[in-house]
């Protein structure tokens, strides 16, 4: 059973009363803004409180969001991606100096049979030193509306390319594209 946010609850909420809507492959979502503190973290865990964040309320959902286990979006874009140039709940976070580095870490992992558990983790403010190695390489953006940078080629497989790219990082993409005669 979803957990859903209901503004009622919260001492803290503020609606703005400005409609706001998204569109992803996956289905659009659409509602009003809002500003709460915004907590984020697992379950039983510490939590990081961002208070004055901004959020979407979505009171309409596509079929694909609606039957999905998932209980929202965290978007990690810059503000030139976000809907209505609102400032992100981790840049909010940033801005206010409440994690120790302006920095974060994903990890996509599986436990348990394929397909069966997929699993990962975010860490906010600090590399994650489990998961992540001790050589780590940065590369500056070229676009700070999404995390683009050069790529000096890839590999898959048996395959190799050494083309020089423009790429983007996306946490909420399940699928890797580029180049039809390269992925071919």
């Amino acid at each position: 059973k979803k957990r859903l946010f209901n503004e009622k609850d919260s001492t803290t909420y503020v609606s703005t009363n400005k409609p706001w809507q998204i569109k992803y492959a996956s289905g659009d979502a659409y509602g009003v803004l809002g500003i709460d503190t915004v907590k984020i973290g697992g379950s039983g865990e510490p939590q990081l409180a961002i208070p004055k964040s901004y959020l979407g309320v979505a009171d309409t959902v596509g079929s694909d969001f609606k039957w999905s286990p998932k209980e929202g979006v965290f978007g990690l874009a810059f503000t030139a991606l976000a809907v209505d140039n609102i400032t992100p709940p981790l840049i909010n976070a940033i801005n206010q100096g409440l994690l120790d580095q302006p920095i974060f870490t994903t990890w996509f992992g599986q436990r348990g049979a394929p397909g069966t558990s997929a699993s990962g983790a975010f860490t906010y403010g600090a590399l994650d030193k489990t998961h992540c190695g001790p050589v780590i390489g940065y590369a500056p953006l070229t676009n700070a509306r999404h995390f683009q940078f050069q790529a000096s080629g890839f590999s898959l497989a048996s395959y190799s390319s050494p083309t020089t790219y423009e790429v983007i990082t996306d946490t909420a993409t399940s699928f890797l594209c580029g180049p039809q005669a390269e992925i071919d």
